[in-house]
């Protein structure tokens, strides 16, 4: 118990998609599925177990993602892996307000998470679609605390991959790292692209990532009021508001940080040069 958990569950699919489960393994073991499945909670006791018979070997520290359609979660998250999905044939059906997830061996319950809705980011106006991740893998697996909705950053879940809720609890508010100091988005394969990658401290914070010229007006807006995740990765083409290209020169970053318990905002200026031919 303990080698492989529970990592990522959606239970409220959109229209037309299927629930999945996403398992880690928390291990230094090779591991094979065989024998593995889900199940969920019926008149106080396991029910509906849906078992894997085919042999299916899971890397240490690696992902995999157990549902009845795995085409439609590749087409609908961005960020999901092809390859780490392990295609089942039915899975236990999991309420969209309150349900018990059981990761089984045999008839041995190796881990298991009685969600509800609630422990959704409390400014999702609807859950559809979105997808409850595991913050820490040593931390309890049945525990409101150790979850958290995926972030909008990402599609609202991660199939496959790390949990967008990777947080950093020792950084006060949150940071914002660029590609590079300059960048010029003119096709040549040489930095035409603009990487920011920001990193918060906690799960509840909402952000706006906004590019401003020298003179104070509004270039370009990246993120407006969005869920962030404890990690992400946005980029910026160079490019205005109305898609066309942005002028040569400096620009001013602003990432303002919203935390919604203190009503605190912390603010990250970056400046970056566009640069091109005259």
């Amino acid at each position: 118990k303990g080698d492989l958990i529970i990592n990522e569950i959606l239970f409220n699919p959109l229209t037309g998609g299927a629930d999945f489960v996403e398992i880690y393994n928390n291990s230094n073991k090779f591991i094979d599925l065989k024998d593995w499945g889900l199940a969920n909670h019926k008149n106080d006791t396991v029910a509906n177990q849906k078992m894997n018979t085919q042999s299916y070997v899971l890397d240490p520290s690696d992902y995999v993602v157990l549902t009845t359609d795995s085409n439609f979660q590749l087409m609908n998250y961005p960020f999901a892996i092809p390859g780490k999905f392990l295609q089942m044939s039915s899975l236990p059906s999991y309420n969209s307000d309150s349900s018990t997830v059981y990761l089984l061996f045999n008839d041995t319950i190796m881990d298991k998470v009685s969600y509800t809705d609630e422990w959704h980011f409390s400014l999702i106006n609807d859950d559809k679609g979105v997808s409850l991740e595991r913050f820490s893998a040593d931390e309890t697996s049945n525990s409101s605390s150790n979850w958290h909705s995926a972030s909008e950053t990402v599609g609202f879940a991660t199939p496959g991959r790390i949990n967008s809720q990777d947080m950093k609890p020792n950084q006060e508010g949150g940071t914002l790292t660029l590609s590079s100091k300059s960048f010029s988005p003119d096709g040549d394969g040489f930095e035409d692209v603009l990487l920011l990658t920001y990193e918060v401290s906690s799960p509840d914070l909402l952000g706006d990532l906004i590019i401003y010229d020298d003179k104070g007006r509004t270039i370009k807006t990246l993120l407006k009021r969005e869920f962030l995740g404890g990690t992400g990765t946005v980029k910026w083409e160079g490019t205005r508001e109305d898609g066309t290209k942005a002028s040569i020169g400096p620009y001013i970053i602003m990432f303002d940080v919203f935390n919604l318990d203190s009503s605190k905002t912390e603010t990250v200026r970056k400046v970056v040069t566009l640069a091109g031919q005259l």
